[in-house]
C-alpha cells in the first residue's frame, strides 16, 4: 500500500478554519485513494505553541499514523502542503486525471461532512436550545490585506436572510452570533431586537470573540500564549455550537464558515461571491 505524509510542522501559517479544511482535504484525498495517512509532528502545530493545549484534545483523526519528529527513522519525512500536493499528482499519468481527482473531492461534500464530524472533537459549550440559528461575521484582516478570506458583508445581508424567511426562524428560539468584532455584535442584536419581527433569543459570547486584527498580530508573534489558547479554544467551541445549529448564516468563503457548514446537519446559506484570496486548498 502506498502512503501519503503531511508534516504539520512545515505548514504555512493558517488559522484553524483552514488548517481544519485542509486537514479535511488531505483525509479525504487518502480515503478516495484508498492509501494510509501518515500525519507528522501534531504536537508542533504553531497554534499550539506554548499553550497548555494539546492536538488530541482537540482532534481525534482515525485510520492515520500520527509521528513526532524524535522518531529518527521518520524524522526525514518532512511534508508541507506543496509537497503534498506533489505526492497526489505523482498518482496520475497526466495533469487531467489529476485535476479531475481534485474535483472529485471538491464535489464529495458528504464525505467532506463526514471526515469533518468525526476528526473534530466536541468541546462542551452553553448553547442547549434545541433548535437555533448561527451567523458567522468576518471582519478585520479576514476582509481586508494580504490574508483577505472573504467579502465584508453589510449587516443587511443576515438581516434580509431573516425577513425573507421569518416563517423558518419563528420555529427558532434563538439566533447566536459569532465573529471578529464585539461591537458589531452589539449592533446586530440590537438592529434585530429593535427593527425585526423575530421575537427569538440574541445571543453571543463576548469572551468566545476574536478581534479582528488577531491574525496579522499572531503571524507577527505578537500575541501571548495564553491568549493564544483562549482564541483557539474558543474557536473550536464555536465549530462545536455549528454543530446543533438548524440554520447557519455567512461569508461563503470563509474557512470558518467552510468548517461549520462541514459540521452542521443543518441548512447552511451562503452570502457574498466565492472569492478566492488567499486560499491553501482546493476544495
Amino acid at each position: 500500500m502506498n502512503h501519503l505524509y503531511l508534516d504539520i510542522s512545515k505548514m504555512p501559517y493558517m488559522g484553524p478554519g483552514a488548517f481544519v479544511t485542509w486537514l479535511v482535504f488531505a483525509i479525504c484525498a487518502a480515503k478516495l485513494l484508498g492509501e494510509k495517512l501518515f500525519i507528522l509532528n501534531k504536537s508542533k502545530w504553531v497554534w499550539l505553541e506554548n499553550n497548555k493545549l494539546s492536538f488530541d484534545e482537540l482532534f481525534d483523526i482515525p485510520n492515520t499514523v500520527t509521528i513526532d519528529s524524535n522518531n529518527q527513522t521518520e524524522s526525514k519525512l518532512r511534508y508541507s502542503t506543496d509537497c503534498f500536493n506533489l505526492q497526489l499528482r505523482k498518482r496520475f499519468i497526466d495533469e487531467r486525471n489529476y485535476l479531475a481527482f481534485l474535483d472529485n473531492i471538491r464535489k464529495s461534500s458528504n464525505l467532506q461532512k463526514q471526515v469533518a464530524r468525526s476528526i473534530i472533537r466536541p468541546l462542551r459549550n452553553e448553547v442547549s436550545c434545541e433548535k437555533f440559528a448561527l451567523w458567522i461575521f468576518r471582519s478585520g484582516d479576514k476582509t481586508i490585506g494580504p490574508w483577505r478570506e472573504a467579502d465584508q458583508l453589510t449587516n443587511l445581508k443576515y438581516f434580509f436572510d431573516l425577513s425573507l424567511n421569518l416563517g423558518i426562524y419563528s420555529e427558532l428560539t434563538n439566533i447566536y452570533l459569532i465573529g471578529d468584532s464585539l461591537k458589531r455584535l452589539e449592533s446586530v442584536a440590537q438592529s434585530i431586537s429593535k427593527y425585526s419581527k423575530y421575537t427569538g433569543t440574541i445571543k453571543y459570547n463576548p469572551k468566545e470573540i476574536r478581534s479582528p486584527w488577531f491574525g496579522e498580530q499572531h503571524r507577527k508573534k505578537k500575541v501571548e500564549s495564553e491568549v493564544i489558547e483562549k482564541v483557539l479554544k474558543a474557536t473550536f467551541v464555536n465549530f462545536s455550537i455549528a454543530r446543533q445549529a438548524s440554520r447557519i448564516v455567512g461569508p461563503q468563503s470563509s474557512y470558518y464558515f467552510k468548517v461549520c457548514s462541514l459540521l452542521s446537519t443543518g441548512t447552511t446559506i451562503s452570502l457574498g461571491q466565492e472569492s478566492k484570496f488567499n486560499r491553501f486548498f482546493p476544495i
